[in-house]
């Protein structure tokens, strides 16, 4: 090894780190956008099965996303259907690539009531 290539290993090891780094990064902020989409999914569902054995959906569906935070809802009353549609807005290093947004929705057959 000549003095020309003293530190290159430090180097290498500095690059190393960032690039562990940015996948570590990278890895859990893509397990909390998919938590974020199973709590969406969850939310959806149970705010359809709501509105489904209601006489008022729109409030009802309404009422349930919002006493579980502060996302998006908009409902939709086929005839023999009803769909939910949630959408939640997630802040995390991925938005750099576009994911900024998850959704779910899910359509219920309306119950009498």
């Amino acid at each position: 090894m000549n003095r020309r290539d003293d530190g290159q290993s430090t180097v290498e090891f500095a690059f190393a780190l960032l690039l562990l780094a940015t996948f570590g990064v990278l890895g859990i902020n893509s397990i909390v956008v998919v938590q974020h989409q199973i709590d969406v999914i969850s939310l959806a569902r149970e705010a359809a099965l709501a509105a489904a054995r209601s006489t008022q959906p729109f409030s009802t569906a309404e009422d349930v996303v919002r006493m579980h935070g502060d996302d998006d809802v908009s409902v939709t009353v086929d005839s023999p259907t009803i769909t939910v549609s949630v959408r939640r807005s997630v802040s995390t290093a991925l938005r750099i690539i576009g994911i900024d947004m998850v959704e779910a929705s899910v359509t219920m057959p309306l119950e009498p009531p």
